[in-house]
């Protein structure tokens, strides 16, 4: 038996009691006494041990039996069994045998808490579970934008300890791996988005296949509904559930690691009461279970998101969520505890007492009815970083305001414990580890690596409403742990850099797939070779003595830098007005070639310091540095590490043995941070001979970002033997400095070189003795294997969270021979004395050459010699490969068969090359069902996949020069034969193409981009047959069998388009000035807007007299009306193309009528382009003065006219229009908003409320009141918001007939509180209102509010008009909302929206032309003519049976809204088939400057595709890209679904049939000719639904 606590005690004060050794003891008096004692008495006494001991010796025997225990003992339940009461004493100071209670922790003078013999779990056998967020990607899940999440928006901003990371790559979530174990985490519930979305990739492909992935840790899936189509914007759609359980099931139920209870799989839904409230979880339980069951013959274990404040009061009613067989949870947790507890500042320990007093109530509820409950906990909340405008307010991770950080999740913890159950293993889920957005993450906070000081801050105060957000590093961690386990020793202390992951744990990593080369670059002013032209045969750079500040020399080292794939060069920085600043500054910055390449400088610092005695004058190095920061690092090409410019210091070393360093390094960041650079990542020249001892405290690693080895020759020298033996022994050092710098939170970059002699240089004699490193690693070896040896070791040490940064010692410093420079000249070993008999060859490229074999991406592709980049795309040119010119596609099959080749293996880790000459079939002799090839798939000869039943195929792209065939014609089930599912690969997305054989020089050296998830074709053609030929995909809706229609339908008479916004704001966009759009091509830009909130882009106009932005508005026509005044509101500003700002505009004109901003309207009817109408309809003050650059704000007013709305009008945009010439004009911010004066006055069927529902205009007083009183527009004063206020009484309001129809069905949706401020003789703090829609004198109930207690809660409702009500509706309709009991109270957000009619069918008629070949289980969907009220979803084909003699009847596997059928051929309904017997996932089909060839793309299924914002904006499911003319070519009868990138795109390529194709749930526009200039391209029979 174990106790537990019914009182709790602050976690502040608990830890305080820790820390000052305090115990309870319990006095058990004899029976008489204890009479006469209410309880027996439990005192806090605090004492050091040896006090304590002497006590307890001295008075134990004086006093009744004794019980005493320590804070741990009661916290880890895991003494005693006897049921007493137990009193608190607060006790004065001056008793020093008591604790001193002084605060207010415990009330007045004494608290009473409760010890019962309840069943409490030990905290060691705790589980603990996170919700974790494995969304971040490379953008930190959109957090790097300045609205991403909170804590980047702080002053200052604080950062997650691995930086804004990237959760794709292994080692961050091997951190977090260490981290949960720290925390006595063991179960991950991961938030799953669907199939081959990036949650979905990540925990496949990363965290499942996590080679450090623990045995004890576990993985179970957050399903999201709401991201699967179960919310309310999509109508609560259920059809993606059954197809995703049976997704999840294959993929994540076999794996070892999945987490089961009673040997059942574990899915987790999230907001399963919403469902339940909208009436569709017992839907989506039973699709899940049936799905499980059919797919994998296994049951689940369901926990649900369904506590929300109390439970149903009456525990014997039946509960539908509990008490329905196959549809029923098996257990609850409480996922939004912030909602839950309240939305306050502070929790406060009463609040949280509530809170914890209801979840009691929950689980007495659901365990009565055999439902697990598991108690959730959260340490705070705070989502106004990136939901500014829902105006949440903050949760302080603090219980209290005088509370430390921390407190709110210990107390948690504390209550959380004692609500576990063995039976779901004593599980308590946090929510959450990661989720950085809400700020409820639990994952470590960067602490200031220099000071290690904790930073505090509140500002600004509107994202965090005042509360205090803290750097507070593992404080949460930890807190978890202790909870857990109170006896557990605490973690040993790590230390993080805050920007960048170090871990030691990553040193035994695999070979990275990314290495970024680097070299150190030099500047001569005219190099003689140094030491190559002194030998007896000189040996001379290719291009002659030169000097390097030679525009055409700068040329010819870019060049030779993409030859050896160099990113990266570290200039040699000398300092303000020297050469090497006339090179950065005149030959490198200033260059538009430099494509990839990235820049820094190296910093000669040492030189620049004037020491005299002991005296060091740092202020040239200040000069420098200003000049520096200024000048160069501002360049966009400069190098950054996550968003940080990187310096490299010379000689660090040298500044730390003379205690400088630490005043040099704050001289640096102090510059940065004047000059706008608030953080700096510095890399040291610090690593010299053997690494520091590990625990001893070295203070570079917490100065310095990161540690190199520049000296390598040095470094090597201390090193003694000969060839690989004497590499081995370097590079273990070289090691053992890189594990001391990561574990002291600092990086470290590993360097090579290609050999070393400096003995001709200056003729100095300690040059003339140095030692020299040959360039070859001993003397039988041949030249480049020293530099080849040492990249393969030093490759090994690279840090991928520094993208594998690798620097090379030099590319061009001859002087001492370490250059990879190119070298000609005949081979000689004289002099000796230069080269100590060493033969020196002129090696050309070799180094080159070397360098990019041992840093390209690891595959399997030939090396290009092509010098020569491509600089105009439109010249590439693929041909079909000349060795497959005598190979053809036999009629029954390919003589070679897959396993012949590559055997019958489902997995291969590197790249599969199908070879130019051979022809491959994949059939039916392979008998797995899968084939990952994680390398990817080239071909360059024939694969032939045919014959197969259910192939998945899983690759990061594929490539065709070559032919790939599949034939899948059979008919359509809904079960694929092929499917290939591209996903996210980090080395593909970093690669190019470099074509082979016959088109190997068509993209040059650098290759041509494929964009990610890719199947690239250049050169070859796709021939593939995913259906029978002749088969309709769709066919129009002949009708609906009778039986099957529940009821009639009228439409209501919507009179506002659907997607125009009710409050009267038609555009509002603010951009943030950090990333500009520039347009330089036209003097004009245009802005699309496609909808009601279209999205804009900052731009930036080019010079010129007209100097304009252009909106266009088209796409909102439907929402503006002629006569009606908009008011529009701009922010922008004007700069001088010369760079000279802050002073005075001119802003005039020449005929003093126009303003300096003027707003004009352009109209094109469908003619000749340029016949374009311009009015003025806005025009600003001729006199508004302002200084160049400076952000201004204009607002005015437009009115629009019939004829500039006409219809007739296929372009209508807004132009704002600079009248001053040779500048630009930035638009900032830019907001059309209709002006609203009077109350709504339309009759909107959409929403039978009028448009004040939300009080928003307070000026405007739609309702009438009832019951003699009349209802008030009243302001929150803390949140600006606007709400309804009853006195006395309720509302009433007017419903246009022509919106009351009979089976329309419309829900309520509103916000109710009872008003406790009130003064009124009725206040009540339970208020009940009920809403009725009326008809004469009769009342249809719409929804009930009720026991509302002073806070907002939200109210739902539905009602469903019936024939009986209409027939009584002499007296017109009205809607009425009444109070039943209670004082006064408020309302906000009120809506009566139409939802759907109540009619469905489920048995359609269709011609018969589909009867053999769509067969049950294919996927359909329905589409109306007109589907303004109608939500399309697709179906399933359950049969398929005769009609009539050309009809058939399919009856769908459930009922779908009446589709409201025609006749009339074109506004007939169309059925279209969905599904396909080849499925292309997540990526696309790109068709590259391949002409003549014929592509076959028939009946094949593109879905799910998605790109992260900003990604490849130009690609497509099928991509027809500059291929001229491609006669034959054949894109129809495929099915393109869920696509965020359209259909089909055209571009520059002729003669290709686009025909009977179907697109569902797309986005952008479906088939797009990009120029327009396409010749010979058909269009014809393609439905878009």
């Amino acid at each position: 038996m174990r106790w537990e606590i019914r009182h709790n005690i602050s976690a502040t004060s608990i830890e305080r009691i820790r820390k000052r050794k305090t115990i309870f003891c319990q006095w058990n008096y004899p029976e008489k006494q204890r009479r006469n004692q209410q309880n027996s008495t439990l005192k806090f006494l605090t004492f050091s041990w040896f006090s304590l001991l002497a006590i307890t010796a001295l008075f134990l025997p004086f006093i009744p039996s004794t019980t005493c225990l320590t804070v741990d003992d009661i916290l880890d339940g895991s003494v005693y069994s006897n049921d007493t009461a137990f009193r608190i004493y607060n006790d004065d100071d001056d008793d020093d045998t008591t604790f001193p209670l002084d605060d207010d922790d415990y009330g007045d003078d004494d608290v009473n808490f409760n010890i019962s013999s309840a069943a409490v779990a030990p905290s060691t056998d705790i589980t603990v579970g996170v919700y974790y967020y494995p969304w971040h990607g490379k953008d930190f899940h959109r957090g790097t934008r300045n609205d991403g999440y909170l804590r980047n928006q702080l002053i200052e901003p604080q950062f997650p300890m691995l930086g804004e990371y990237d959760d794709t790559r292994p080692e961050v979530i091997a951190q977090h791996f260490l981290w949960s174990q720290r925390a006595r985490i063991s179960l991950w519930v991961c938030s799953w988005w669907g199939p081959n979305r990036r949650e979905d990739n990540t925990i496949r492909n990363v965290i499942l296949k996590h080679t450090e992935l623990p045995k004890q840790h576990k993985i179970t899936l957050l399903y999201e509904g709401g991201g699967r189509g179960i919310r309310a914007s999509t109508n609560w759609d259920t059809s993606n559930v059954y197809p995703d359980m049976q997704y999840i099931c294959t993929t994540y139920f076999s794996h070892p690691n999945y987490y089961r209870i009673n040997n059942k799989p574990v899915i987790v839904i999230y907001l399963s009461r919403q469902m339940y409230n909208r009436g569709v979880l017992k839907t989506v339980l039973q699709k899940m279970r049936q799905a499980a069951k059919d797919k994998c013959n296994c049951e689940l274990y369901i926990i649900g998101d369904h506590v929300w404040k109390s439970p149903p009061s009456n525990a014997a009613a039946f509960y539908e969520p509990f008490d329905t067989p196959m549809a029923s949870l098996d257990a609850v947790t409480n996922y939004d505890v912030y909602g839950n507890v309240g939305s306050t500042p502070y929790t406060t320990q009463a609040k949280l007492d509530q809170h914890y007093q209801r979840q009691r109530q929950w689980k007495t509820f659901s365990e009565g009815k055999g439902v697990a409950y598991i108690p959730g906990v959260s340490p705070g909340y705070n989502d106004r970083g990136v939901r500014f405008a829902n105006d949440n307010p903050g949760l302080s991770r603090r219980l209290d305001w005088n509370d430390e950080e921390g407190t709110l999740l210990a107390a948690h913890m504390v209550q959380a414990r004692q609500l576990v159950h063995p039976s779901v293993d004593n599980l308590i889920l946090v929510n959450s580890f990661n989720e950085w957005h809400e700020d409820t993450q639990i994952e470590p906070v960067a602490i200031d690596p220099t000071t290690r000081n904790v930073v505090t801050t509140n500002i600004p105060t509107k994202l965090t409403s005042g509360l205090y957000y803290e750097t507070y590093g593992n404080k949460y961690l930890d807190i978890i742990r202790r909870a857990t386990c109170p006896s557990c020793p605490p973690p040993q202390e790590e230390h993080y850099r805050g920007i960048i992951l170090k871990r030691d744990a990553f040193k035994n990593l695999p070979l990275p797939s990314q290495v970024t080369a680097a070299a150190l670059y030099y500047t001569h002013e005219t190099e003689r070779s140094a030491f190559r032209n002194r030998l007896s045969t000189r040996q001379h750079i290719v291009d002659g003595d030169y000097s390097s500040i030679t525009p055409d020399i700068v040329s010819r080292h870019l060049q030779y830098s993409r030859q050896a794939n160099i990113s990266l060069w570290i200039v040699e920085w000398n300092g303000t007005k020297t050469l090497s600043d006339q090179l950065l500054q005149t030959q490198i910055f200033n260059r538009n070639d430099l494509q990839t390449l990235q820049i820094s400088v190296l910093y000669q610092v040492r030189q620049r310091v004037k020491i005299t005695n002991t005296n060091w004058d740092y202020s040239q190095v200040k000069t420098d540095l200003e000049h520096l920061f200024r000048n160069l690092v501002s360049h966009a090409r400069y190098y950054r590490i996550e968003r940080s410019p990187v310096l490299f210091l010379s000689l660090t070393r040298w500044f730390h043995s003379h205690k400088q360093l630490p005043t040099l390094i704050q001289l640096v960041r102090d510059t940065a941070q004047k000059v706008g650079i608030p953080h700096l990542y510095i890399v040291g020249d610090q690593v010299w001979r053997t690494a520091p001892v590990s625990n001893i405290e070295y203070p570079p690693f917490a100065l310095l970002d990161a540690v190199v080895n520049i000296d390598v020759y040095g470094n090597l020298m201390d090193v003694s033997g000969q060839g690989e033996a004497r590499l081995d022994t370097f590079y273990q050092r070289q090691r053992d400095w890189r594990d001391a710098a990561w574990k002291a939170g600092c990086a470290y970059i590993p360097s090579v070189m290609p050999g070393f002699n400096k003995r001709a240089w200056n003729d100095a004699a300690d040059n003339q003795q140095s030692p020299i490193v040959s360039r070859q690693l001993n003397a039988t070896a041949p030249p480049g294997s020293f530099f080849t040896a040492s990249l393969q070791r030093a490759r090994y040490l690279v840090d991928s969270a520094l993208s594998g940064l690798l620097v090379v010692s030099s590319f061009n410093r001859f002087r001492e021979d370490t250059q990879l420079e190119p070298v000609v000249g005949k081979s000689t070993s004289l002099p000796i004395t230069l080269t100590q008999s060493t033969t020196y060859v002129g090696y050309g490229s070799l180094f080159l050459e070397i360098l990019y074999e041992n840093t390209k991406p690891q595959k399997n592709i030939a090396l290009a010699t092509i010098s020569e980049e491509i600089t105009n795309v439109d010249q590439i040119l693929f041909t079909p490969l000349q060795c497959n010119d005598n190979l053809t596609l036999a009629a029954s099959s390919c003589t070679t068969k897959w396993s012949d080749l590559f055997g019958t293996k489902s997995t291969y880790e590197s790249l599969v090359i199908i070879e130019c000459g051979q022809c491959v079939e994949l059939g039916s002799q392979f008998s797995s069902s899968e084939l990952n090839l994680l390398g990817g798939l080239d071909v360059l000869g024939i694969l032939h996949i045919r014959d197969v039943t259910s192939l998945v195929i899983t690759t990061p792209f594929i490539r065709v020069q070559g032919e790939f065939h599949i034939d899948a014609m059979n008919p359509v089930d809904g079960s694929p034969n092929v499917e290939i599912n591209l996903v996210d690969s980090d080395v593909l997305r970093m690669e190019k193409i470099i074509p082979t054989s016959t088109n190997i020089s068509e993209c040059g050296t650098v290759g041509c981009d494929p964009g990610p998830k890719s199947i690239f074709v250049t050169g070859g053609k796709v021939v593939w047959h995913g259906m029978p030929l002749d088969v309709p995909t769709w066919v129009d809706l002949v009708d609906v069998v009778s039986s099957s229609i529940t009821s009639d339908v009228v439409t209501p008479q919507i009179t506002r388009p659907l997607d125009c916004s009710t409050t009267g704001t038609l555009i509002k966009k603010r951009f943030s000035p950090q990333t500009p759009n520039i347009f330089a091509k036209t003097a004009e830009t245009s802005i699309e807007v496609t909808g009601s909130f279209g999205e804009l882009q900052q731009q930036r106009s080019p010079s010129g007299s007209s100097n304009a932005v252009s909106i266009d508005v088209t796409g909102i026509r439907h929402c503006l009306a002629a006569s009606q005044t908009y008011s529009i509101s701009l922010r922008l500003r004007i700069v001088k193309e010369d760079g000279n700002s802050d002073t005075p505009s001119i802003c005039s004109v020449s005929d003093g009528n126009d303003g300096c901003i003027v707003v004009v309207l352009d109209t094109m009817k469908d003619t000749l382009v340029g016949d374009m109408v311009t009015q003025p309809v806005y025009r600003g003050p001729s006199n508004h003065q302002f200084n160049y650059g400076e952000w201004i704000d204009i607002a005015g007013t437009v009115s629009l006219s019939n004829e500039q709305l006409d219809t007739a009008n296929v372009y209508i945009g807004l132009r704002i229009v600079s009248r001053e010439s040779n500048t630009r004009l930035e638009l900032d911010e830019f907001m059309l908003q209709q002006q609203q004066t009077v109350a709504c006055s339309e009759n909107d069927c959409r929403d039978l409320v009028p448009c004040n529902g939300d009080a928003g205009y307070p000026s405007t007083l739609p309702f009438s009141g009832t019951g003699g009183g009349q209802p008030s527009i009243r302001i929150d004063d803390a949140t600006n918001n606007s709400y309804w206020h009853f006195e006395d009484s309720g509302m009433i309001w007017s419903v246009a007939s022509n919106c009351i129809v009979e089976n329309a069905v419309y829900e309520l949706q509103m916000k109710l509180r009872s008003d406790t401020s009130s003064t009124s003789p009725t206040s009540s703090s339970e208020v009940t209102v009920v809403m009725y829609l009326k008809s004469g004198s009769v009342f249809e109930k719409v929804g009930v509010c009720a026991e509302n207690q002073g806070e907002w809660v939200e109210c739902t409702g539905f009602i469903e008009i019936k024939s009986d009500f209409l027939d009584k509706s002499s007296g017109g309709f009205s809607i009425q909302l009444q109070r039943v009991n209670g004082g006064p109270f408020d309302i906000d957000d009120l809506s009566l929206r139409f939802s759907h009619m109540a009619s469905f069918v489920q048995d359609i008629v269709v011609p018969k032309s589909i009867q053999q070949n769509w067969l049950p289980g294919a996927q359909i969907v329905v589409m109306p003519h007109s589907n303004a009220l109608y939500h399309q979803q697709p179906s399933i084909i359950s049969a398929v049976n005769d009609y009539d003699s050309a009809n058939v009847i399919v009856t769908l596997d459930e009922a779908i809204p009446n589709p409201m059928i025609k006749h009339e051929g074109d506004s007939a309904a169309k059925v279209a088939l969905l599904s396909r017997n080849v499925v292309v996932s997540g990526g696309h089909v790109t068709i590259y400057h391949t002409p003549s060839q014929g592509q076959k793309i028939h009946g094949v299924q593109f879905q799910e595709i998605r790109f992260q914002t900003g990604e490849d904006d130009d690609v497509a499911p099928i991509h027809m890209f500059k291929s001229d003319s491609v006669r034959g070519t054949e894109i129809t009868a495929n099915s393109i679904v869920r696509s965020e990138r359209g259909c089909i795109i055209i571009d520059e390529t002729n003669d290709v049939v686009v025909s009977d194709n179907v697109a569902f749930q797309t986005e952008g526009n479906c088939v797009v000719l990009k120029t327009g200039m396409e010749t010979g391209v058909v269009v014809q029979k393609n439905v878009v639904g």
